[in-house]
């Protein structure tokens, strides 16, 4: 059973069968409260005790809760964040959760159940989070370098599989069946690219790219995370184009002269 299952599940009609569901890190806490409601009648109030106390360990595990006597404010927040849209169903069950292991002396007395508001301002912290540690990769790349691997890639690209700046701009990075990882070797999955194209993409992914989650394969290398611009994709292209014909032209002229 998954866990959104549990928010409202009527298919476990018995006490124990709740045990199986619980996660092994916390099978000790859900033990000692099935043992303070051994000696209860087996109503459906009591069922349904189990099944919220199920239901609030899990969600406990999900944010990387392995001991009750170690959860914090922010566990409680990110328990609770999990279930988002489901604020009224995973309330019920925390509290009871909170009140039981308080009453057991396992859990520091001024933890509470956060509040919507509680939720929204931890969200918010994570979006800080998150854009502080996306800056710090951006700031951790050489950007000379990974310019230069974009570009040489983008070049490839367009003179030898015709693709177009607007293709390229919207090139994903899990539509490309990418394996690359930043180390000494790069292991990738084939692609139908030649090879010489193939090769550069992977080394720039490798090597050059920020390591980021952003579903475009071509990044700028300034933050805030966003693709290529096609405008500078066009450019590259035009001048990969004049400077192939330059090449066409003085090759032509040196067969001439060489007559």
């Amino acid at each position: 059973m998954d866990d959104m299952s549990f928010l409202n599940c009527t298919d476990l009609n018995e006490v124990n069968d709740y045990r199986n569901y619980i996660p092994k890190e916390l099978e000790e806490a859900y033990d000692l409260f099935a043992m303070r409601q051994a000696n209860e009648p087996i109503t459906q109030e009591l069922i349904e005790s189990h099944r919220q106390m199920a239901l609030a360990l899990r969600s406990l595990k999900h944010a990387g809760v392995s001991k009750i006597s170690e959860i914090t404010e922010n566990d409680l927040c990110n328990a609770v964040h999990l279930y988002e849209g489901y604020y009224k169903e995973i309330a019920k069950p925390m509290k009871n959760l909170i009140a039981f292991f308080k009453s057991e002396g396992l859990m520091d007395n001024d933890l509470c159940m956060p509040t919507p508001n509680d939720i929204k301002l931890y969200k918010r912290s994570l979006r800080k989070q998150d854009k502080a540690e996306e800056k710090l990769k951006f700031d951790e790349i050489d950007k000379f370098k990974s310019e230069e691997l974009r570009d040489r890639a983008i070049t490839l690209l367009a003179t030898k599989t015709g693709a177009s700046a607007e293709c390229i701009c919207g090139m994903e990075i899990v539509a490309m069946d990418l394996n690359a990882k930043r180390s000494s070797t790069v292991e990738h999955k084939k692609s139908d690219f030649p090879p010489d194209v193939e090769n550069a993409i992977f080394e720039y992914v490798a090597y050059g790219r920020p390591d980021i989650d952003c579903k475009y394969l071509f990044m700028m290398t300034n933050y805030p995370a966003r693709p290529v611009r096609q405008a500078a994709v066009e450019a590259l292209i035009e001048h990969a184009s004049k400077k192939a014909k330059i090449k066409k032209a003085e090759s032509k002229a040196r067969k001439r002269d060489a007559v």
